[in-house]
């Protein structure tokens, strides 16, 4: 069970502009789109760079005065300021697997690119959060599903699930140690989940060591 994947998370048709693009109006696009960074996108739609909102805030006069030799004096367009490189992201991959590149970088958003490197999408922080913001019947039923009726095949009969604000309580027995040991990390793996009891038996009747 994989889980979501950046494709179904991520915030497609980014604001963009070219390296060109007047700082003024990158601004105005923050603003107006009420976004927090733009991608900078080449000729060929693949992005070259970042400017984000902090790129704009006054501490830019700090910078300059500390700028290195190759930096411009004065900053007019998106080439002047933006950052690079620019941290991407496939849209094949798992949301777990972007979280962990998120916290790696330490950056609030990953551009996503195709196979030919061309911007098709943002996948930001937020849009991460928003797997959380499930309700727990909407948890309980994914559980049912994904885990045990379509990983393990289990008799659903067999088993209880109970969500109490992300908490999964699992109840009842399958057929082997390994399965109960299976549904355990697999429950905590799905979206909305934020903690497992694992009081699942196997058939012996001994209880699971979670």
């Amino acid at each position: 069970m994989r889980g979501p994947t950046v494709a179904q998370l991520m915030t497609r048709g980014p604001v963009t502009v070219r390296p060109d693009t007047p700082v003024k109006a990158i601004v105005v696009l923050l603003v107006e789109r009420e976004i927090g960074a733009v991608a900078v996108l080449d000729d060929s739609g693949s992005p070259v760079g970042v400017v984000a909102e902090g790129d704009l805030i006054p501490r830019r006069e700090k910078r300059r005065r500390h700028r290195r030799p190759s930096e411009p004096a004065v900053v007019r367009t998106a080439a002047d300021l933006m950052t690079t490189p620019v941290d991407t992201i496939t849209a094949d991959v798992s949301y777990a697997a972007a979280a962990r590149e998120l916290c790696r970088t330490g950056r609030r958003r990953l551009f996503v690119t195709d196979d030919e490197n061309r911007l098709i999408g943002v996948l930001s922080r937020g849009d991460l959060l928003r797997l959380y913001d499930r309700t727990d019947e909407d948890v309980r039923a994914n559980v049912l599903h994904e885990v045990f009726e379509r990983t393990l095949w289990a008799d659903l009969r067999d088993v209880h699930v109970a969500v109490v604000d992300g908490l999964v309580t699992l109840e009842g027995h399958l057929d082997r140690e390994s399965e109960v040991e299976i549904a355990g990390r697999l429950t905590a793996a799905v979206p909305g989940v934020v903690a497992v009891r694992n009081k699942l038996r196997y058939l012996s009747g001994r209880a699971s060591a979670s």
